[in-house]
């Protein structure tokens, strides 16, 4: 089966990095209802992409550029 892209897709994709966050209630919208809150580190993260876990290809990206970043201290 021949593997999909979406390079031709006019969709804008933002990727944020998020650091030092804390954990709290979730407030789910409406629409989000089915989503689910999970915590990995790095590396477990990472294995994932390799693995083909991920649902959005946005994620995986995400990760991988925030791996070549150097890590604020």
């Amino acid at each position: 089966m021949p593997s999909t892209t979406t390079l031709k897709s006019p969709t804008r994709v933002h990727l944020f990095e998020a650091r030092h966050l804390t954990l709290g209630a979730q407030e789910l919208t409406a629409t989000e209802q089915d989503f689910q809150l999970t915590w990995w580190p790095m590396r477990d993260a990472l294995h994932a992409v390799s693995e083909g876990r991920f649902l959005l290809p946005a994620g995986p990206l995400a990760l991988l550029l925030a791996k070549r970043r150097p890590r604020e201290r």
